[in-house]
């Protein structure tokens, strides 16, 4: 499963749900990423904060939260 979504986010996951209106979901064996855009096959800085995550549950709140439950 893959969710690419607003403010650069990237979500690259075994398995999960997600509800496109609320934006709302929970992920399960996550890679992800914030605030990164890919350009010419580079990865550009698209905010100044960005980050990367990992985790075996990752749950998103909303628009603009994401929670990572138990990490690798």
């Amino acid at each position: 499963m893959v969710l690419d979504g607003a403010y650069d986010e990237h979500v690259e996951a075994s398995h999960g749900t997600y509800n496109i209106r609320t934006q709302v979901g929970t992920f399960y064996d996550v890679i992800g990423t914030v605030g990164l855009e890919m350009r010419k096959s580079r990865y550009v800085l698209a905010t100044s904060n960005p980050f990367a995550f990992t985790g075996k549950i990752v749950e998103k709140h909303g628009p603009d939260r994401i929670w990572c439950g138990r990490g690798r």
